[in-house]
Formats: C-alpha cells, structure tokens, sequence
C-alpha cells in the first residue's frame, strides 16, 4: 500500500511538472503573437492617422452640402408659404366685408 501511494505521488509530481512545462510554452509563445498583434495594431494606427485628412474633407464636404440644402429648402417653404399666405390673407379680407 506504501508503494502505491509513493507510486501514485510521484505521478502526480511528473504530471504536474510535464503541464508546468507545457504552460510555460504556451506563455511564451502567446507573448510572440502578442507581440506581434501589437506591431500590426501600431501600423493600422498610422494608416488610420494618415486617413484623417480625408475624413476631414469628407465631412466639410458633406457639411456644406448640408447647409446649402437647407438654405433651399428654407427658400421654397418661404415662397411657398408666401404664395399660400396671400390666398388665406385675401379670403380673409373678403370675410371681413
């Protein structure tokens, strides 16, 4: 019974060394890609940072479409409502006879 038990104790002692080994590899090859993933995270950065400028000028660009938009919109609903306006303007004139 005494050597089982030393038998099983002393496996139990490999086991735990053979995955202490193995994690060990596996940190060190996770700090790698790690390493790696890092690299090309800092070049999309820089990629990303040279694409300002144009995203500068896409929005200036779709800001001004905006605002003049607006502007002709704001002109047609005035003539519109000018146009409208008389008609009402005139029946009421016509109520007040």
């Amino acid at each position: 019974m005494v050597d089982l038990n030393s038998l099983l104790i002393t496996l139990l002692y490999i086991a735990g060394f053979v995955l202490l080994v193995v994690f060990i590899i596996v940190g060190i090859k996770l700090i790698g890609i790690l390493n790696k993933v890092d690299a090309v995270v800092d070049d999309v950065e820089d990629k990303v940072a040279s694409l300002n400028g144009v995203f500068h000028a896409v929005d200036k660009f779709s800001d001004n479409i905006n605002a003049f938009s607006e502007a002709v919109v704001s002109n047609v609903v005035g003539a519109i409502s000018k146009i409208f306006g008389k008609k009402k303007s005139i029946i009421d004139e016509e109520d007040d006879f």
